[in-house]
């Protein structure tokens, strides 16, 4: 999407250069501080072939370049760091969760906006949200079973893996045992030579005993080298199983924003609270013309409550959250307001 974006500029970039002229183009591009297009402009006007190409390969091929080893080299190191938090991501996943906060951003706004809907335009955005309900049920359905499949076959192929090295560590672990057992069996027998001898036998005791314990911690780290073979192919992230979690969530979420969406199009709806609610003050108000003067004060009061109901209704917003684009377009609001007012200020007490 991005690259179909980036040929329609330069697309539209040649027809406004063919439009304006090249000298108007070429101006329009310095005054943007785009000069890096300034080569792609003269080149569509013939002016020094070799020349516009050595320029923009300088200043366009070899940054896109760059940029490619740095994608790749991220790739290669995302998978190898790992922090309190997880594994460092790689830019699919980075560009996945970025497509994750727009569209949270963007349903957000849309429950916002169906907080505010009305008459033919909340019936018609009601049905839309009821028929898409339907098939995303249907659909989280397909994806759980598609889940499923994927979590056993994901754990045959685990199992598959790690079957010769557990079958590796159950033997060398059988060995191990076996070892230590006759290790152990020899010290006794040594002890009691040692016990009945002098200090050289005794000292030759320790030696046997260092060399057994020596041995042992060998043969432990060698076990534990092959339990963590075992771990390390266990926790692998199985693609396949990993698709499967990704796109049930989706589903999932999707589910959830459509539930949301038909809620602030019925009884979360705020046009619908306040018809709600006008009803029941034009009830609390038949109540107090009917009433005798025992209930007038009750009745009263709830002709105020009633209509301090719709009133809050009716100047009520939808609590919507600050989503990662509203505070970054807030915060650049802000830096660009407070560069206006310093300049507003310091310039004229500069002069």
């Amino acid at each position: 999407m991005t690259l179909w974006i980036l040929l329609g500029l330069l697309v539209g970039l040649v027809v406004a250069a063919v439009k304006a002229g090249k000298h108007r183009t070429v101006r329009a591009i310095d005054v943007a501080g785009l000069n890096f297009l300034s080569p792609v402009v003269r080149l569509c006007y013939g002016e020094e072939p070799q020349k516009q190409l050595q320029e923009i390969g300088r200043f366009i091929v070899v940054p896109m370049l760059t940029v490619a080893a740095f994608l790749v080299l991220w790739f290669a190191v995302s998978e190898r760091v790992q922090t309190k938090s997880g594994k460092l991501p790689n830019p699919v996943e980075t560009w996945r969760s970025a497509q994750s906060i727009m569209e949270f951003h963007r349903r957000e706004n849309d429950k916002q906006r169906a907080f505010g809907l009305d008459g033919e335009a909340r019936l018609a955005e009601l049905e839309r949200v009821e028929k898409r309900l339907v098939e995303v049920e249907q659909l989280e359905g397909k994806a759980t079973r598609a889940l499923a499949k994927a979590t056993e076959q994901a754990g045959q192929r685990v199992e598959a893996k790690v079957k010769p090295v557990q079958e590796r560590y159950d033997a060398r672990a059988a060995e191990v045992k076996e070892a230590q057992a006759q290790r152990t069996q020899a010290l006794a027998q040594l002890a009691e030579s040692a016990a009945k001898g002098d200090a050289k036998e005794r000292d030759a005791y320790v030696v046997k005993v260092r060399e057994n314990l020596e041995r042992t911690s060998i043969e432990k780290e060698q076990l534990r080298g092959l339990q963590a073979d075992v771990t390390a192919i266990r926790s692998v992230k199985d693609r396949a199983l990993t698709a499967a979690i990704a796109a049930q969530t989706a589903v999932a979420e999707e589910r959830q924003y459509l539930t949301k969406m038909r809620d602030q199009l019925t009884r979360d709806n705020r046009n619908e609270k306040t018809t709600a609610e006008m009803a029941k003050l034009e009830q609390a108000k038949q109540t107090l013309y009917d009433a005798d003067e025992a209930a007038l004060a009750r009745a009263a009061s709830g002709v105020v409550r009633a209509e301090d109901r719709v009133a809050k209704i009716e100047a009520s917003d939808y609590a919507k959250p600050a989503t990662l684009p509203y505070q970054v377009a807030r915060s650049v609001l802000c830096v660009f307001f407070g560069f206006f007012l310093g300049s507003a200020i310091a310039i004229p007490v500069g002069i």
